[in-house]
């Protein structure tokens, strides 16, 4: 789930930060994708998170906007990179995932890089300019794709190793039904 969770926000960030898309087409995008080979359960509730306004007397706009861009943990993503170390599985997505957490809970250390960045003249790069939306969508969902088929199978190598190693007999194929089934990363 955290290598899921990741991957969707990058595609999100890409959608946003390069194509310069709204966060209403990127509801949009995601409610497409939701329709083919990226359905999932994550990806259903990112859609709906990008429909949901701010309605609050004070607010106006996407709610998605005002949501402080810091996250915890609760340890399990921690556990996991901990796990495929031990069982010298790579686990790239996952461990991605984990530092894309740690250094979002430097919230205050990353407003004080922007700001001496911003003295010395650097801005954030604006969105390109002349980018086919058509084909960045396109490429997007072909990348989440294919990062989510790597990011599983990361995950399924991590816990059959732990099976064999415990001689616990895991049925990968059963898991992977289980988990196309009724998880949080179905």
């Amino acid at each position: 789930e955290y290598g899921d969770m990741q991957l969707i926000s990058e595609a999100y960030d890409v959608l946003k930060n390069v194509g310069g898309l709204t966060i209403e087409e990127i509801g949009e995008v995601f409610a497409d994708w939701n329709t083919g080979v990226l359905e999932s359960f994550l990806i259903e509730i990112s859609c709906e998170i990008f429909k949901k306004q701010d309605d609050r007397s004070d607010g106006s706009g996407p709610l998605v906007e005002k949501i402080l861009d810091k996250t915890g943990m609760k340890g399990t993503g921690k556990w996991t990179v901990q796990q495929a170390a031990e069982l010298s599985v790579a686990a790239p997505t996952i461990e991605a995932s984990l530092d894309g957490r740690f250094l979002s809970g430097l919230k205050e250390e990353r407003v004080a890089a922007a700001k001496f960045y911003e003295g010395l003249g650097v801005k954030a790069p604006e969105p390109l300019a002349g980018v086919d939306k058509a084909q960045l969508i396109s490429d997007v969902r072909d990348a989440l794709y294919a990062s989510k088929i790597c990011s599983y199978a990361q995950g399924m190598n991590i816990i059959r190793a732990k099976s064999e190693e415990q001689g616990w007999g895991i049925d990968m194929g059963g898991l992977a039904r289980i988990w196309k089934g009724g998880c949080i990363i179905s």
